[in-house]
């Protein structure tokens, strides 16, 4: 279950947090390796264990936490700001 909240509280904060500044490529690689094993991990986890999600909340948590895990992947590919950032809007603060 924690697995699942990592993946649906990362979608959420990437989707409603604005970015500022772009990330250097290998914090690039490292956050869309991190998102990817997530998401293989918890369909392998679902898959090879189905009776460690005994009820339904479990069970929708695991679907609605693979639905935010391809989410992390479809904001990748909202445009070049959202592929560098991870997140869905970017805008620069002003210099004080």
């Amino acid at each position: 279950m924690l697995l699942s909240v990592i993946l649906i509280l990362t979608f959420l904060w990437r989707v409603f947090t604005p970015a500022h500044e772009y990330q250097m490529q290998s914090v690039l690689l490292m956050t869309m390796g991190f998102d990817l094993l997530c998401l293989v991990c918890l369909i392998w986890f679902r898959i090879t264990r189905p009776n460690y999600f005994p009820n339904g909340l479990t069970q929708a948590l695991c679907v609605v936490a693979v639905f935010a895990g391809i989410g992390l992947f479809v904001i990748r590919f909202h445009n070049k700001a959202s592929w560098w950032t991870g997140h869905w809007t970017y805008y620069l603060l002003e210099r004080k």
